[in-house]
């Protein structure tokens, strides 16, 4: 289990809309690829309904409405390319570039996949009512209001669409809050779940964080390097080290929870100090 992505956060930090999404999302990658076609990603839906509803486009702006950087955007266009599913021509809005548009394979591809995110996103969100998903996928639209125009409907509808591009917003933000005060973000449930069950042995604080012990043996030895966590023979069993955090470590753990009390908040008044708790409402329904 790697302990970046599958973390699980102690009461004082779990149940924030950052958190309640980041379980989501890893729930909507599962959801996705147990009805994906074989071979296929989620992001080659995005690129051709894109394409499809929008297109001809060049990659420059298609990597513009997907928020994909040039690179990344690149070997896309050209893995989807070479199976024949797009096509270049010659942009009609400036002959010296070349434009994507989607082939008549490509169309088809399409639909299966089309299908195939129906399927994912009724897998993911089973646990809601048809009320609740439409109420969910507009909230979720409040945390990206910047998502272009130009991307259709019945893609940005999706929840599983939706919830990557807000969660990782809400990364986003964390991490610039975090780095402010000199703390990365997998660090900072690692510390919380310390500071609750200290002082105990390494193992302990790998069982409450749901990870094998040596996933978090780097951490704790960089963590004690920086001089915010300490080990200490155990009295009562001297072949036992015992951890805790030092009182620097406390100090930057409290920074680091305002840190991400702010960030919660901008959340909040994004969307509305009622409705966020409705949209942490639904996405716990999800994550449970």
């Amino acid at each position: 289990m790697d302990i970046d992505d599958e973390l699980r956060l102690p009461p004082a930090l779990a149940d924030r809309t950052g958190d309640l999404l980041r379980r989501v999302f890893a729930r909507a990658q599962q959801s996705a690829a147990r009805h994906l076609p074989p071979g296929r990603h989620g992001r080659d839906m995005g690129l051709l309904i894109t394409i499809d509803a929008a297109g001809p486009l060049s990659q420059r702006r298609l990597g513009e409405i997907l928020h994909v950087n040039r690179s990344v955007m690149v070997k896309l266009a050209d893995s989807l390319e070479e199976e024949g599913l797009l096509r270049r021509e010659r942009d009609p809005a400036d002959r010296r570039n070349y434009a994507l548009s989607t082939t008549a394979q490509g169309k088809a591809a399409l639909a299966e996949l089309s299908e195939s995110a129906v399927r994912g996103d009724a897998d993911l969100t089973e646990a809601l009512t048809k009320a609740e998903r439409t109420r969910l996928s507009a909230l979720l639209r409040r945390m990206v209001p910047d998502l272009p125009p130009a991307l259709p409907d019945k893609l940005t509808r999706l929840t599983g669409f939706l919830v990557p591009r807000a969660y990782l917003r809400i990364r986003e933000q964390s991490e610039a809050a975090l780095g402010a005060v000199g703390i990365a973000a997998k660090d900072v449930g690692m510390m919380a779940e310390l500071a609750h069950i200290e002082p105990c042995p390494q193992q302990r604080l790998a069982d409450a964080l749901g990870v094998s012990g040596p996933a978090v043996v780097a951490r704790v030895a960089e963590l004690e390097k920086r001089g915010l966590i300490e080990r200490r023979r155990n009295p009562e069993d001297r072949r036992e080290h015992l951890l805790s955090l030092t009182t620097q470590g406390r100090t930057r753990l409290a920074e680091a929870i305002a840190a991400l009390d702010r960030v919660q908040a901008e959340v909040t008044q994004q969307v509305g100090a009622e409705d966020v708790a409705e949209l942490n409402r639904l996405l716990a329904k999800i994550a449970a």
